[in-house]
């Protein structure tokens, strides 16, 4: 676990009304947060020190297009990163996309923002593991990051 100054995001859904809050990662380093799909928990990747993080990177890069904008490489790269991660607690995915749906509806139609005065929160948070990941062969992790950009 590993002790986080996180900022707090107020969240309301478009389609059902649902206000919900969140957090968020600001100025912590090399640490990034990632929610789960299912119910927004928290965890961290310490993208400096995270093999998994950096081999994915480099995956990615290697499997897109050459000629592939840097924003749609970033994106597929958080689509990944989430996907192989070992699931959070809720069972379900973590995301590092910064799309957050409703926990009413799950609608993806989510207005959101930092509260107003700013207001922080100091969380222990668990780190992301990858032991599925991790177990993987070499041709197996490449095969996986293609197959994961297939299905964007």
């Amino acid at each position: 676990m590993t002790s986080l100054r996180l900022l707090v995001f107020w969240n309301r859904c478009r389609m059902c009304g649902h206000e919900f809050r969140t957090v968020s990662d600001s100025a912590n380093g090399g640490f990034r947060v990632l929610l789960s799909t299912q119910s927004h928990l928290p965890a961290l990747v310490d993208c400096s020190n995270d093999p998994a993080f950096t081999e994915v990177s480099r995956l990615v890069a290697e499997e897109l297009p050459p000629a592939t904008p840097l924003a749609r490489q970033l994106d597929v790269f958080d689509y990944a990163f989430g996907k192989i991660c070992d699931l959070a607690p809720d069972g379900s995915n973590y995301e590092m996309t910064g799309t957050t749906r409703c926990l009413r509806c799950g609608s993806d139609a989510v207005s959101f923002g930092p509260t107003e005065p700013a207001e922080y929160s100091t969380e222990e948070l668990p780190r992301v593991t990858h032991t599925r990941w991790d177990n993987l062969m070499p041709d197996q992790k490449r095969k996986t990051i293609s197959q994961l950009i297939q299905h964007l």
